[in-house]
């Protein structure tokens, strides 16, 4: 349709100018003939009868077209072609007639009549750029008509002068057909954005009939986008807080239930995996918790990993904060398949009650927030209600996180030595390693600020800074002659993160420890899927270099007894959990992981012994080292003396 409308200002435009075009050709053609026939009176007069006929001609056709232009308000595709053939025809033919002319004068007159005819056609052929620019083909051919057999007569004489001013037509010819064509763009273009602003009007004045619904269907949209997640197509912040002024009430009869859902192992997944995966993950994950939720209920995604469930007044507190959780629990349990791979998640979950918790929706908010960091820190993948305890718990860990930050350069964390003793010989086999805090005048609890470390992602320096200690210390007790080995706790997170143990090589040559002096304590986590393989290549190497591998607090974690042949390691540590429980459950325990580790010809440590009688009792079982209070509190005074074999006297008297 726009084409069409194109095509019909061209040709409109070209007999538009066609008046002037006529008068023009007419008076030229009067004047040549007036030249000519001097030289040649029959030949110029019947040029002019010609070109006086064909203006006739054309101007009758100019008539004709604006009185049909007029009567209908579009012309048909047919017609605007028949009106393109008629213009373009008249036009060439009165070319032609140019050109006879020009190629009688040129044959045999003198150069004076030669030079005006060869004028009067090269200014009729510069109009023409202008004049007939709308028409593409017929204005070139016109042009073209005009110039071409003036310039090859030219040609054919056979004198300098006439080959330079075929040279000059032929110039002219092409100078005056890109003219003709850079106009016609012009024009074209003009006519194609004359259209564009006349629809562009005709559209907005249909607008303007119609501007309130569009305006407010706009409004809706705009207000779709702005409470939407856009990845999960739920609620987002903004959505659930409209929601929640909407349906909860603080003079209400009974509490609202907020839960507040935080994903786990989400972030290593996203970060293994990528963003892409993480994505598919988090969609997913909406869709099975949706399924869990019922009409009064809103879920919404918080940020990131994060989602919120909110109720109305008047869903039961035990319902929502129960029920509803074990099913989101177990739901969000089920394996993940993504692209042929099987990816595991959980969830913890906080829960509030509003207005009891808290009498404002930021409030509630954060108090089920608070409630979900609490499983975090405790163990993950439970469900834990808000209690005042929570806000002030978590506000003395952010000042430590923040505070942890700078121990190091504070001087603030140190290292103790803590013996690790050969249950047979009383002999001290290794000193493991133990970092220390002290911050602001107490001693933080190495548990508590190791996990924060972990959280934060700071256990990779603060690892690195103690194996560096560590192994400096361990020199100059090996240079000193005593071959305890020394033994550093390294988190997985230091196994992943990717050239660690380059990273080692690099401070084990810097303190010139021997490769063979050092042991790495890893926890069971390295058996978990997710990293396998990088983790398994990480502790061959190490095992290649002569360090030997334990697995710490064993039995705490994955229970992966099972899997002990996949990984080159020496040595398992038992945890002191199962110690202190000796003569309960954990006889059984210990016992039991005793065997496999002998099945795998693994070395048995025992940590947390603090009695004799422990001592006596596990060296019976047949654990090959202790390491616990009885012998030594961890201390920054190494003594390499053995030790006197008191559980095996206790053991031969019992």
């Amino acid at each position: 349709m726009k084409d069409t409308n194109v095509k019909i200002s061209l040709i409109a435009h070209s007999f538009k100018n066609l008046p002037a075009m006529l008068a023009v050709n007419i008076a030229a053609a009067l004047g040549a003939a007036f030249v000519v026939s001097n030289h040649n009176p029959s030949g110029a007069w019947s040029f002019f009868c010609v070109v006086f006929v064909l203006t006739i001609l054309r101007a009758i056709k100019w008539k004709q077209f604006h009185d049909e232009l007029g009567r209908l308000t579009s012309l048909a595709d047919e017609r605007i072609d028949y009106w393109y053939r008629v213009y373009g025809t008249l036009l060439c033919l009165t070319a032609i007639a140019w050109a006879f002319l020009g190629a009688m004068t040129l044959v045999d007159s003198s150069h004076e009549i030669e030079y005006v005819v060869m004028i009067i056609m090269a200014s009729l052929a510069a109009g023409a750029t202008g004049i007939a620019a709308p028409l593409k083909k017929a204005g070139k051919l016109y042009i073209t008509l005009l110039l071409l057999p003036v310039g090859i007569i030219f040609s054919l004489h056979d004198t300098m002068n006439y080959y330079i001013l075929s040279g000059l037509d032929f110039i002219f010819l092409i100078v005056m057909l890109m003219t003709q064509h850079k106009n016609y763009l012009v024009i074209r273009e003009s006519f194609s954005l004359r259209d564009k602003n006349t629809e562009l009007i005709s559209d907005l004045q249909d607008s303007n009939n119609n501007l309130e619904d569009k305006v407010e269907d706009r409004t809706k949209q705009l207000k779709n986008i702005a409470h939407q997640d856009a990845l999960t197509g739920i609620a987002n912040r903004r959505g659930l807080m409209e929601w929640m002024g909407g349906n909860l009430n603080k003079s209400a009869a009974h509490d609202a239930v907020i839960l507040f859902l935080d994903l786990d192992r989400f972030k290593e997944i996203n970060d293994a995996k990528g963003h892409d995966v993480g994505d598919q993950v988090l969609k997913m994950a909406t869709l099975r918790f949706g399924s869990c939720c019922r009409d009064e209920f809103l879920l919404a995604r918080w940020g990131g990993d994060e989602f919120v469930i909110a109720s109305k007044h008047g869903a039961s507190r035990d319902v929502v904060s129960t029920d509803l959780a074990a099913a989101l629990m177990a739901e969000i349990a089920q394996p993940f398949y993504i692209n042929g791979e099987e990816l595991s998640l959980g969830v913890s979950i906080g829960a509030a009650f509003y207005p009891s918790d808290a009498d404002t929706f930021t409030g509630v908010i954060h108090a089920a927030d608070l409630a979900a960091a609490e499983v975090k820190r405790t163990g993950r993948g439970n469900l834990i209600a808000f209690d005042d305890r929570f806000s002030e718990t978590q506000k003395k860990r952010f000042e430590l996180s923040r505070a942890l930050g700078a121990a190091i350069e504070n001087e603030e964390i140190r290292i103790k030595y803590q013996p690790i003793v050969n249950a047979r010989t009383g002999c001290i086999e290794s000193f493991e390693a133990l970092a220390r805090w002290q911050h602001a005048g107490r001693d933080i609890n190495p548990e508590e600020f190791i996990r924060l470390a972990e959280e934060t992602d700071r256990i990779v320096r603060l690892g690195y800074w103690v194996l560096e200690q560590a192994c400096t210390t361990a020199h100059s007790w090996y240079a000193a002659g005593n071959d305890q080995k020394i033994a550093v706790n390294v988190s997985v997170k230091q196994l992943i993160a990717g050239g660690f143990v380059s990273h080692l090589k690099g401070i084990l040559k810097q303190t010139k420890l021997p490769a063979e002096q050092l042991k790495i304590e890893v926890t069971e986590s390295v058996f978990d899927d997710e990293y396998k393989d990088i983790i398994y290549t990480a502790v061959e190497q190490l095992k290649g270099l002569g360090i030997d591998i334990l697995i710490d607090d064993f039995g705490t974690g994955y229970s992966s007894l099972s899997r002990l042949h996949e990984f080159p390691i020496s040595a398992i540590k038992i945890d002191r959990s199962f110690i202190n429980q000796i003569h309960s459950r954990g006889h059984a325990i210990i016992k039991s992981t005793i065997q496999i580790a002998r099945s795998f010809n693994l070395k048995v440590v025992a940590e947390g012994v603090e009695t004799v009688e422990q001592a006596s009792e596990l060296h019976a079982m047949g654990v090959d080292y202790f390491q616990g209070y009885y012998f030594k509190k961890p201390t920054t005074e190494l003594e390499f003396e053995s030790f006197d074999i008191d559980w095996k006297k206790q053991g031969e008297r019992a």
